[in-house]
């Protein structure tokens, strides 16, 4: 099963920025994981030039605060943090054509 993404688009990086500092200092979640896809040290030729910051979130355990009563507690999600024009990329056309040059690679 694959892990369901949510993304949030920014205008800037100052307000990816922003964002990305909102998430690590919410104390209703932890962050697991954080992949800076926007790092200059980040070889984007892995991504065909997509950039974002990834992150893996923990929802808190019951009992811990802010805990879900619905049962979905402990659960670990993908966040994508992106840039506007790259999220007006992530059409179905676009991932279509990300998956050929993906598989056209492994090849």
């Amino acid at each position: 099963a694959s892990t369901p993404t949510q993304v949030i688009a920014f205008e800037s990086l100052a307000d990816l920025r922003l964002g990305l500092r909102a998430v690590e200092g919410d104390l209703d979640v932890a962050a697991v994981r954080i992949k800076n896809r926007y790092s200059p040290t980040y070889y984007s030729e892995q991504s065909a030039g997509y950039r974002d910051v990834l992150l893996n979130v923990r929802m808190p355990h019951r009992g811990e605060r802010g805990a879900w009563s619905g049962g979905c507690t402990g659960h670990v999600c993908e966040l994508q943090l992106v840039l506007a024009p790259f999220y007006q990329l992530r059409s179905e056309q676009g991932h279509r054509h990300y998956v050929a040059w993906r598989n056209a690679l492994a090849r």
